[in-house]
């Protein structure tokens, strides 16, 4: 089988999405003849692994946008430079196609319903799109921390809208013999109750088979948590649940990162004698270290307002560490009693108390905690990208069928 992939992001050294753009082809690329298209940025990198491991079934054909465009989009503006890419890609596309059978267009980077490309269009080739996520909004009881993002919720909210109807009027969508979702909450914001069915679900994520190392024993329960210091992650969220919690349950909050908060949640442990008590913050460390910090930790704690999925929960997994999340988004695709602690929000009750009684239950139960390290290992080993390959043999097999 020929399978085009098409990988704006698609780094092999680099974090999550970058690394499921080049994993998925390259594993691919065992048993099929595989192509890539990606963004010149990558070739360095990319030539490198080539040239370190053998890649013989794989071809890689760099795509490249002027300059200017690469000025002007970035920041919240970075849509733009994917939406200019992905029209070159489109023609690259058209021109492969025209000069060698390709069974199959994957379309697997970027992990956001807004860079949906058009390649459905192209004759004769079956197109699978996804996983894609993006279609999140910040749950309505906990709008209060938005606080300095609520302008950018809203902007994003507008942008949403605006390309939902944008492929409802050109089609796009149905287009795709195969439009895979990251989570439910894209799914049912782009589809159609009535159609929502024959949309599969299953995550993004992708894990490399890493073997953690043994937990440590240690005597306080230990709470880890981190990710860039922004509103969007939720840590004043956490913060004022950790404030709920009487003096008399004894734990560390060990929190890792920087970003434009760390001076203001910093402010709030000097000025929070409980805060002060309880949170450690680590301020930005090395890989290395941070699995140092994984090794000391009994629980991963991810508070975002709104998330795709969140990398850190695959990286906990792979660690031997179960994580608490909002039962929302990707984490409820992921997680399950056996690896995980998922909590809802309630109307009329503070969702920093939910939090707060998450916390406690797990501080007075560790070694139910502690149990389930093994089955966060076998999760993480389930989403290896050699295995997510194996799925998709019967998702392209489907899509083919599904087009025919």
């Amino acid at each position: 089988m020929t399978i085009l992939y098409i990988a704006f992001s698609c780094n092999p050294y680099n974090g999550t999405e970058d690394r499921l753009g080049w994993y998925i082809p390259y594993y691919a690329s065992k048993e099929n003849n595989v192509i890539i298209i990606t963004k010149e940025e990558q070739r360095e990198a990319i030539e490198r692994f080539r040239k370190e491991s053998r890649c013989d079934g794989l071809t890689v054909v760099y795509v490249d946008i002027p300059a200017i465009y690469k000025k002007i989009f970035k920041g919240p503006l970075y849509s733009g430079r994917q939406s200019i890419w992905n029209d070159r890609a489109y023609k690259e596309a058209i021109r492969i196609c025209e000069m060698q059978q390709v069974d199959i267009i994957h379309q697997v980077t970027p992990v956001e319903f807004r860079s949906i490309g058009k390649y459905g269009s192209i004759k004769d080739v079956t197109y699978v799109c996804g996983p894609v996520g993006g279609g999140e909004s910040v749950p309505r009881q906990l709008e209060k921390y938005m606080k300095g993002g609520r302008l950018l919720e809203t902007v994003r909210a507008f942008a949403n809208e605006y390309y939902k109807l944008k492929y409802r009027l050109d089609g796009r969508i149905e287009r795709c013999n195969m439009l895979l979702f990251a989570n439910r909450e894209t799914r049912d914001f782009l589809i159609s109750s009535e159609k929502r069915a024959k949309y599969q679900i299953m995550t993004e994520l992708g894990s490399l088979e890493r073997r953690a190392n043994e937990q440590k024993t240690h005597d306080v329960f230990t709470i880890l948590t981190g990710g860039r210091l922004i509103y969007r992650k939720g840590f004043d969220y956490l913060f004022d649940a950790v404030e709920l919690i009487p003096e008399k349950y004894e734990f560390n909050i060990v929190l890792v990162g920087d970003g434009p908060l760390y001076g203001h949640l910093k402010k709030r442990v000097e000025n929070s004698e409980l805060l002060g008590k309880r949170v450690i913050m680590r301020g930005r460390i090395p890989h290395i270290e941070m699995e140092q910090e994984y090794r000391q930790s009994d629980l991963f704690f991810m508070p975002s307002l709104r998330e795709t999925t969140g990398s850190v929960i695959l990286e906990a997994l792979e660690n031997g560490v179960p994580v608490s999340a909002m039962g929302r988004y990707g984490a409820a695709v992921i997680l399950d009693e056996k690896c995980g602690i998922l909590y809802d929000l309630e109307n009329g009750i503070n969702p920093a108390q939910t939090v707060a009684n998450v916390i406690m239950k797990c501080v007075d139960n560790p070694e139910k905690i502690r149990a389930m390290m093994p089955f966060c290992k076998q999760r993480a080993e389930e989403l290896s990208y050699a295995r997510r390959v194996e799925m998709f043999k019967d998702i392209y097999k489907d899509a083919i069928e599904h087009r025919l």
